[in-house]
């Protein structure tokens, strides 16, 4: 028995809202994605550019992080990782420059994973901050 043509269409424009709320809900993931990536981006795609483990040079700054001298070159990163709090600076050091991960990091504190996710996103911001603050002036 053949279908008629109203099942016919109504099945087709089922299918299409189907399709524009997949591609709708694709697109808010991508968007959120990308907020996300901005959220954490730091300062370089190497963040080895500004930190050294060893340098002759007389403009470096040392700031230790577990025991591991960090060398930082750069004079912005190293007023600011001076202003953020003892744990934030820990976060930042020893998850981008020391590799370590947010499970190990958060032994010596007795805090969540997500505190460390935010710890580290607050510290980020103010870093990110204080480099615009420094574009800014030069402008």
């Amino acid at each position: 028995m053949p279908e008629s043509t109203d099942i016919i269409r109504r099945r087709c424009e089922m299918f299409e809202s189907y399709c524009k709320t997949v591609l709708r809900n694709y697109a808010r993931d991508l968007e959120r994605a990308a907020r996300r990536l901005e959220d954490r981006e730091i300062l370089t795609a190497s963040p080895l550019e500004y930190v050294r483990a060893e340098t002759d040079d007389e403009d470096s700054h040392t700031v230790p992080c577990r025991g591991v001298p960090c060398v930082i070159t750069d004079e912005t990163l190293y007023a600011t990782l001076l202003s953020l709090s003892a744990h934030q600076r820990d976060v930042i050091l020893c998850g981008h420059w020391l590799n370590t991960t947010d499970t190990e990091i958060v032994v010596p504190y007795g805090v969540t994973v997500r505190t460390i996710y935010n710890w580290r996103r607050s510290a980020i911001r103010r870093i990110r901050d204080a480099y615009e603050q420094e574009a800014a002036v030069e402008a």
